[in-house]
C-alpha cells in the first residue's frame, strides 16, 4: 500500500512526469464497468501490450515488480492501470 501513496517519478523522451496515487483514490473496479480509451476497452482481462498499442498512454513507471500506465480514457479522463507480467493488476481513478 505504501507504494501506492508515493510517487512514481517516470523518464520518458527526456522528460519527468511522475504518477501520483494519493489516499485521494479509489479502486476501479472493471468487472461491469469497462473503460474506453478510444480504439480499446480496457477491462479485467487487459494485457499491457494492448493498452500501449491501442489507447494514449501519458505516463509509465515501474515500481515493486508492477508497471504502471497512466491511461487517458474517454469517459474518465486519466486512469492509473497496474500490470503484472503483462496482465492488468488493478487500475485507479482520482475522486
Amino acid at each position: 500500500m505504501r507504494a501506492l501513496l508515493g510517487i512514481l517519478l517516470v523518464t520518458i523522451c527526456c522528460n519527468v512526469f511522475a504518477i501520483v496515487v494519493n489516499a485521494g483514490t479509489q479502486n476501479l473496479y472493471l468487472g461491469n464497468n469497462n473503460v474506453s480509451c478510444g480504439r480499446y476497452i480496457i477491462n479485467n482481462s487487459s494485457r499491457q501490450n494492448d493498452v500501449e498499442s491501442f489507447c494514449s498512454v501519458i505516463g509509465s513507471a515501474y515500481a515493486e515488480g508492477k508497471l504502471w500506465l497512466r491511461v487517458q480514457t474517454q469517459n474518465l479522463g486519466a486512469v492509473d492501470c497496474s500490470f503484472v507480467s503483462g496482465h492488468l493488476y488493478q487500475c485507479f481513478i482520482d475522486n
